[in-house]
């Protein structure tokens, strides 16, 4: 792994947990200043539990419906419906800030479409990371019905375009 990969994957997957502990990291500076009083303690332990049920709150609950590399391809290929994958990491706040994002849009597609979701950390995810050349998150690619890829975007989604497609090939 090279020194910008490792420098990616910090800053971009795990921009979430880096930027918390470097505010933590600033307030118990600042708080400790003129020495540690019991309130700033209990200021730095609930700025943390904040921070903590926060991202739980954003990130999704929900399991993965495809747990394998295969099951992936198949979906991917099987002629039925296009498909949009989704790459993630629980600890991006682009991913975060995207997920409502999909969400509607998943919504919105209804059966026309399927939207399957991977988390760069765990696998299939992990191993097709590599495979489509996935750098940041979140990247999104497209696929039509047979598996072959329409388009990718990293960092945002265009929401609209996807739902016009859908209404031009399905109407």
């Amino acid at each position: 792994m090279t020194h910008k990969n490792i420098l990616v994957k910090t800053l971009n997957h795990y921009a979430y947990p880096v930027m918390g502990g470097l505010m933590f990291a600033a307030m118990a500076y600042f708080l400790a200043r003129d020495g540690v009083a019991p309130f700033d303690l209990i200021t730095l332990v609930l700025v943390a539990v904040i921070a903590f049920a926060l991202w739980r709150f954003l990130v999704s609950s929900q399991p993965d419906e495809i747990d394998s590399v295969v099951a992936v391809r198949n979906a991917l290929s099987n002629g039925e419906k296009p498909t949009l994958l989704e790459f993630y990491s629980e600890y991006c706040v682009g991913c975060l800030a995207t997920k409502p994002i999909v969400d509607q849009l998943e919504r919105e597609v209804g059966e026309r479409m399927r939207v399957i979701r991977l988390d760069i950390a765990k696998e299939p995810g992990r191993t097709l990371v590599e495979e489509y050349g996935v750098v940041l998150t979140p990247t999104f690619i497209q696929f039509d019905q047979y598996g072959n890829k329409v388009r990718d975007s990293i960092g945002v989604i265009d929401r609209s375009r996807i739902l016009y497609e859908l209404e031009q090939t399905s109407g």
